[in-house]
């Protein structure tokens, strides 16, 4: 994420700290916002924030060609929309976050969150062989991890962290009642 805001492919490192710093107080910003809105508005506030500012990015050309590469049957107008939809799914995600305490909350008589098994394998469902569990980018794949522990399997998530080591610090904390 640190190239966001500038076309220059190899930024000078004052300016890309600089850049990293932006974006994590454009972070922190959103978070003193949607923290004090429920879970699902402080999603729809990410959807529609992310959903303005991505396509105004440059990161927004390399996600177009990615879903050109994913979907090659897809009009430029629907791929357009696809990406607009992605940015906005972000935002939610991200949003969401300042909600993980809530959202992974086991003690309230609603969960926020139902994990439903539809796996009716013995083994699985016994504990009696270890298992892979893959998540997509859909949704909110943060709580994939929590989906996973709730079916009281031990979590190591593998996942690729962010150059951005501010973001990548902010998010990390955000994910601690998940642990």
């Amino acid at each position: 994420m640190a190239k966001l805001f500038w076309k220059k492919a190899n930024p000078p490192p004052w300016l890309e700290k600089l850049g990293w710093r932006i974006e994590a107080g454009m972070l922190g910003a959103l978070w003193l916002v949607v923290k004090p809105m429920s879970p699902i508005k402080a999603a729809s506030t990410g959807r529609m924030f992310m959903g303005w500012l991505g396509p105004r990015l440059n990161k927004h050309k390399h996600v177009k060609a990615n879903l050109r590469i994913a979907c090659p049957e897809k009009t430029s107008q629907e791929i357009e929309q696809l990406a607009i939809s992605s940015w906005g799914n972000v935002g939610a995600v991200l949003a969401e976050l300042a909600h993980t305490d809530k959202l992974t909350d086991r003690q309230v008589t609603e969960p926020a969150i139902e994990v439903v098994n539809q796996n009716k394998d013995e083994a699985f469902t016994a504990h009696k062989k270890p298992c892979i569990f893959i998540a997509a980018h859909l949704g909110n794949w943060e709580m994939s991890g929590f989906a996973i522990e709730v079916f009281g399997y031990p979590v190591d998530v593998v996942y690729s962290p962010f150059a951005n080591i501010y973001l990548e610090n902010m998010v990390q904390k955000s994910r601690a009642p998940m642990r």
